[in-house]
C-alpha cells in the first residue's frame, strides 16, 4: 500500500528533473503538491473534492471504479483548476486550467497523468 512518496518526472531526453510530486498521506483526502525539482517550492496542489470517496478508494479496492475528482490551486489557495474522471469503458479524464498565470501547465498535465497510475495501482 503505498501511503505517501516523493516522485520525480525526468525528461527521458534530457535526463533532467521537469517536476516533483509530493503525496501527503490521509484517509480522507488525496492530496498532492506540485514542486519545482531545482528550488523545490510549491507549485500547486492538487487535492481530491470527495473526502469520502478518497477514503472508500483507500479502504476498499472496489472503489477505484468510481472516477476521481480533483481540485487545482496555486500555492495560496486560489483556485487553478480541476481534474475530473469519467465514466467510461477507457481511462478518461479532463483536465481544466482556469487560470494558470503561475503554475506551469505542462506540470498540471504531467502531475494528472502520474497521479491517474498511482492513485488507481
Amino acid at each position: 500500500m503505498d501511503v505517501a512518496g516523493t516522485y520525480t518526472l525526468v525528461d527521458d531526453g534530457t535526463d533532467q528533473a521537469v517536476v516533483v510530486l509530493d503525496e501527503t498521506f490521509s484517509l480522507f483526502t488525496e492530496q498532492w503538491t506540485i514542486r519545482d525539482p531545482e528550488t523545490e517550492a510549491p507549485l500547486a496542489t492538487i487535492e481530491s473534492k470527495s473526502p469520502l470517496l478518497a477514503a472508500a478508494r483507500h479502504l476498499v479496492s472496489a472503489a477505484n471504479v468510481v472516477p476521481n475528482a480533483y481540485e487545482i490551486c496555486d500555492p495560496t489557495g486560489a483556485h487553478v483548476g480541476s481534474i475530473d474522471g469519467q465514466f467510461s469503458l477507457r481511462d478518461t479524464h479532463s483536465v481544466t486550467i482556469d487560470d494558470a498565470s503561475g503554475v506551469p501547465r505542462e506540470a498540471v498535465v504531467a502531475a494528472a497523468c502520474v497521479l491517474d497510475a498511482l492513485e488507481n495501482r
